[in-house]
Parts: structure tokens; C-alpha cells; sequence
């Protein structure tokens, strides 16, 4: 199931910036690129 940052923020309360940082330092989530 993929969902975007948007709805990813949304459903776990996480900001998409902080989504992003966690992708960044931690390689999670694993991001699927279209």
C-alpha cells in the first residue's frame, strides 16, 4: 500500500518536514518514487 507524505502526516500525527527528515538521517520510510 503506498500512501503520500500528506497522508502518511495525517494518519501518524508526524509533520511531513519531520517524514522527511526521518527518510533523510534513517532511510525510513522506505519511499516508493513514482
Amino acid at each position: 500500500m503506498r500512501y503520500t507524505v500528506r497522508a502518511a502526516a495525517r494518519a501518524t500525527g508526524v509533520t511531513e518536514g519531520r517524514l522527511r527528515t526521518w527518510e533523510r538521517r534513517y532511510g525510513i520510510p522506505k519511499p516508493g518514487r513514482s
